[in-house]
């Protein structure tokens, strides 16, 4: 009997040691049991959470996400859109600029420098290429956190921009007609000052040879005729200003011989010169 006791002490020590592992594998039973209740409602939310973003993109885009590869998708997020076209208006920046260089028409604002034009247009980004399977394979650590956060951004950033005009292409087609219409006028105006000061220096210097040539031949007839008239003397016709001859005065020297006498003073004295007659004359040329 005292085996027995001895063997039946040991059972019922084993059966708590037992009861007390039972105990404790029950508690973390039904910790699984709540946490896996929590991750089967969470899986059911991230279901119900793709088939309407499924959905979404498919109602949009017109494409089926299953048939997306996510890793090509995303190692091309930075490439340039296919199918995206140039602004013409790095042309025109071009042609406006080089037009207003080669301007005469004074009061036009000065062209912006090569620096201010490259900085207004828009950057183009180089493409990756095609990704490797070394590149794919780092897009499994690719921290969605970040990119979240990054598309979020992106999001704020075109709601802040505000409803988009439909119509945007019409107005800018209209704008860009007139300003096309304007700046032909604007340069038909440029040439045609730029001929018409061209032709105003020609006449100016056809004018001025001209004027020099018919000056010293009047010069000289005038000489001439006033010593045949006075019977000698000194006669000059002289420009006032010799920088300008079209606006510049006349001045006219004239000194008449001195008259013969026939009293009786010394040849000397009777022979005085008169003084010059001097008149300022404003040309009208």
């Amino acid at each position: 009997m005292d085996k027995s006791r001895v063997e039946l002490a040991n059972v019922e020590q084993e059966i708590a040691r037992v009861e007390s592992g039972l105990s404790s594998i029950r508690t973390e039973a039904e910790s699984a049991m709540s946490e896996l209740s929590k991750n089967e409602v969470k899986v059911a939310e991230t279901r119900a959470r793709v088939q309407f973003l499924t959905e979404e993109i498919t109602h949009e885009f017109s494409v089926n996400v299953s048939t997306l590869d996510w890793k090509h998708l995303l190692w091309h997020a930075d490439d340039e859109p296919e199918g995206l076209k140039d602004l013409d208006l790095d042309d025109e920046e071009d042609t406006s600029q080089t037009s207003e260089t080669t301007s005469p028409v004074s009061g036009l604002p000065p062209p912006a420098s090569a620096a201010e034009t490259k900085s207004r247009r828009r950057k183009k980004k180089e493409n990756k290429g095609e990704a490797t399977e070394q590149d794919l394979a780092t897009l499994d650590s690719t921290q969605w956190d970040e990119i979240k956060a990054e598309v979020d951004a992106l999001r704020q950033r075109i709601g802040a921009m505000g409803a988009v005009n439909l119509v945007a292409i019409e107005e800018y087609s209209e704008l860009k007609q007139r300003y096309e219409f304007l700046k032909t006028q604007n340069d038909d105006l440029a040439s045609a000052k730029a001929q018409l000061l061209k032709a105003i220096d020609d006449i100016n210097q056809t004018s001025l040879e001209q004027f020099k040539v018919t000056f010293d031949q009047i010069r000289k007839n005038f000489a001439y005729t006033f010593q045949i008239l006075f019977g000698g003397g000194r006669a000059e016709i002289e420009l006032v200003t010799a920088d300008d001859p079209l606006e510049s005065g006349i001045e006219i020297v004239a000194q008449p011989p001195a008259p013969s006498s026939r009293a009786s003073r010394s040849s000397r004295a009777a022979r005085r010169p008169l003084p010059p007659w001097r008149c300022s004359l404003r040309s009208t040329w």
